[in-house]
């Protein structure tokens, strides 16, 4: 096999972030290979160790050449990864990465079971040891400690080169098989702090006039290598000056003034409108029938196209998929201009080859825009059969501006973040689409359809290109349900973050089908109780939900649960995912009830006490002889709240970190099945830390309280 053409440290790349670091020129090479731990040591040094060379050029060699030998087992030359950039400074350059992980990767194939049990386990200790000092090193900022040897930009390049060689790493090693040793995932986020993030956005916004919207969604939630990849492309679709972190303005459409566009070439003044007769798409939508449109596309004279209604089990047929903000969007009652009639018949008709894969003579297709009337309960009918209406079409075609500007013969994964990026990726109602599409197409540029399965990297190149694999991870989940039956409140919570609507009370409405759950019903709630009352039906959650990054609910019992999960009407910006397993997957799982969520979890409790909000404290668990730095995650409310005890999924790992929540415990109340009652209060990040480091925190005046109880329990959080 020949070595593959490498994607990382791109010199395209759109941000400075991952420009390559200033190689400060340890001796790396002629030395015999080590642990990782033992790096230095086996160099004749230590990090403390006096004279040249500094400290910082030992700290970067051990980091990156010290890893990945250590991973691999296998002596790594500086001349593969050190070279000089422009001016002549040398530079560590991940270009050879592919090449090394690719190396290790035959090697592992080609190895033994029992060899390779232990090499395995090896692995998984040496990214924990290497995430605890990372996570350490960015704490006390070890690499800006001196400017004068390590500038700002490449100290910060020289962390985010430390995490992109981790996840590659992490994805070689999935080389290794199931049966040898546990596949233990490790994410490299926690090295993307806010002042990484804040600066991405700059470079991608103002410098290649990126969408807001979309890149404040991508910064939490790719990975280091996927953002480095996703900065080098240029941007493609609607103006977004006018969008912010929290909406795509360009995407947003006034339905009250609302107008659908023409094509480009269309003499707009003698283009009147077509429309399908709105009695019998009533009348059918009423029956319980999906309306199918088939256009007489003969007609030249000017005059409108006539339209044939059929029902959809009488004629095989194709869903058009799109954004309203495209100009698309109508009712049955307005109809398209008949330019755009012309236009989809025509593709509808190139597209009968790939979406049945026989001659078919009748280009039959759905269409939101001719299908659903205007009339208000007709429309809920509309909605409730949306669902079957796109499983049951032969494929499913989207058409958005964006990926009208690139041509079908782009590389795979360049078309993947076009779609990515998509202004069809971004909106809600588009995700029930996608995801119950038997085969989903994209129209490009060139008049070629791309289908999404097409995009997908292939099973070698996730093991050598992170990127690859985390672009292409949203995408992934859009055939889900098509390539395994389920879909899990998580991986629509995951899809949602990036979306966004012009209804915001659509959202449980889009989703309730994928989840088996009936969008009618929910349609005749108030658009305020919609999100509770879809989680009462769901009854098991991943218990994590507790720990999204979202707008709460003002409601009693429901004080834990998101407002959205979008993040442009209060959902998640970041942070936490939402685990997507189901309890029969393995998943943990809690459960809602009209008093609150019930779950287990792990708690350490303590005294009662008031705390200011945006402080640091720290605690001290006696029952274990652990110490902990509390700090608050962004975007949260001001003023003093008491709290009585920390609720985490898990115990935190030795030097590890986690999300968490603070609450109060009431003392006087219990659920009617003895458990614990606690009152939700708000997200919390715990780091496990040193005594030492426990002891020199407190010392700068910071308060510190201690707890004599921790461990699972079970509770109910309201």
């Amino acid at each position: 096999m020949s070595a593959p053409d490498s994607m990382q440290g791109n010199p395209s790349s759109g941000s400075t972030l991952f420009r390559p670091p200033k190689w400060l020129g340890f001796p790396h090479d002629n030395y015999p290979l080590s642990p990782f731990s033992s790096y230095l040591e086996t160099h004749g040094l230590s990090i403390g160790s006096p004279g040249l060379p500094h400290a910082l050029s030992r700290l970067q060699s051990w980091l990156t050449f010290g890893i990945l030998e250590a991973v691999t087992q296998s002596p790594i030359d500086e001349s593969l990864l050190i070279s000089k950039n422009q001016d002549g400074v040398p530079v560590f350059n991940r270009i050879n990465i592919p090449t090394i992980m690719l190396s290790w990767v035959e090697r592992i194939k080609k190895g033994r079971t029992e060899e390779f049990r232990v090499w395995s386990k090896n692995v998984n200790t040496t990214l924990t040891q290497l995430r605890s000092l990372m996570i350490m090193m960015l704490t006390k900022r070890t690499f800006y400690s001196y400017p004068s040897i390590l500038s700002y930009d490449d100290a910060t390049s020289t962390i985010l080169t430390i995490g992109c060689i981790a996840e590659s790493i992490v994805a070689a090693k999935m080389a290794f098989h199931p049966s040898i040793a546990k596949i233990m995932g490790f994410s490299w986020s926690i090295l993307w702090v806010s002042e990484f993030r804040e600066k991405y956005k700059k470079d991608l916004i103002n410098g290649k006039r990126w969408c807001a919207f979309t890149v404040s969604s991508i910064v939490g939630s790719l990975g280091l290598c996927g953002l480095e990849y996703l900065s080098s492309v240029e941007f493609e679709g609607l103006e977004h000056a006018n969008c912010t972190d929290n909406i795509c303005q360009a995407n947003m459409v006034d339905v009250e003034n609302y107008k659908p566009s023409h094509t480009p070439n269309c003499d707009t003044t003698n283009c009147v409108y077509s429309r399908p007769d709105a009695k019998l798409v009533v009348e059918m939508l009423t029956d319980g029938h999906i309306p199918i449109m088939v256009a007489d596309d003969m007609n030249t004279d000017g005059g409108a196209a006539g339209i044939e209604t059929h029902q959809s089990q009488d004629v095989p047929y194709l869903a058009i998929s799109h954004v309203w903000a495209d100009g698309l969007g109508s009712t049955t009652e307005s109809g398209l201009p008949t330019c755009q009639i012309r236009r989809i018949s025509g593709l509808v008709t190139n597209m009968l080859p790939k979406a049945f894969g026989a001659s078919v003579s009748s280009p039959a297709f759905w269409m939101d825009s001719l299908c659903i009337p205007d009339n208000s309960a007709v429309r809920k009918k509309a909605i409730g059969l949306m669902a079957h209406t796109y499983r049951e079409a032969a494929a499913v075609l989207v058409l958005d501006s964006g990926m009208l500007k690139v041509p079908s013969t782009l590389p795979h994964e360049a078309l993947a973040v076009r779609i990515l990026v998509s202004g069809w990726m971004r909106r809600l109602w588009t995700l029930q689409e996608g995801v119950l599409a038997k085969k989903l197409f994209f129209l490009c540029g060139d008049g070629r359809a791309v289908q999404l399965s097409d995009v997908f990297p292939e099973p070698q190149d996730m093991l050598l290109y992170p990127e690859r694999t985390d672009i292409a991870s949203e995408l992934f989940r859009l055939t889900k349900w098509r390539e395994y039956g389920t879909y899990t409140i998580g991986d629509i919570a995951r899809a949602l973050q990036w979306r966004a609507t012009s209804r915001a009370s659509d959202e449980t409405l889009a989703i309730a089908s994928l989840l088996d759950k009936d969008p009618a019903s929910l349609a005749g709630l108030p658009a305020q109780s919609r999100m509770r009352e879809l989680l009462l039906r769901l009854r098991e959650v991943p218990r994590n939900i507790l720990f999204l990054n979202a707008g709460k609910m003002d409601i009693d019992g429901f004080r834990w649960a998101p407002i959205s999960l979008m993040a442009a009407h209060g959902g998640s910006q970041g942070g936490s995912q939402l685990a997507t397993q189901s309890i029969a997957d393995g998943g943990s799982m809690s459960v809602v009830t009209q008093a609150g969520l019930d779950g287990q979890y792990y708690a350490i409790v303590f005294p009662q006490v008031k705390l200011q909000a945006r402080d640091k404290w720290a605690l001290r668990d006696r029952t274990v002889e652990r110490y902990y730095l509390i700090t608050e995650p962004e975007n949260q409310s001001d003023g003093v709240y008491e709290c009585s005890l920390l609720l985490l999924d898990e115990a935190i790992q030795r030097g590890g970190a986690a999300k968490g929540i603070a609450a109060m415990k009431n003392l006087m109340e219990s659920s009617t099945e003895g458990k614990p009652v606690c009152q939700y209060k708000r997200r919390v990040v715990i780091r496990d830390c040193l005594a030492s480091e426990f002891e020199e925190f407190t010392g700068k005046g910071f308060r510190s309280l201690d707890a004599n109880v921790s461990g699972k329990i079970d509770i109910r959080v309201i």
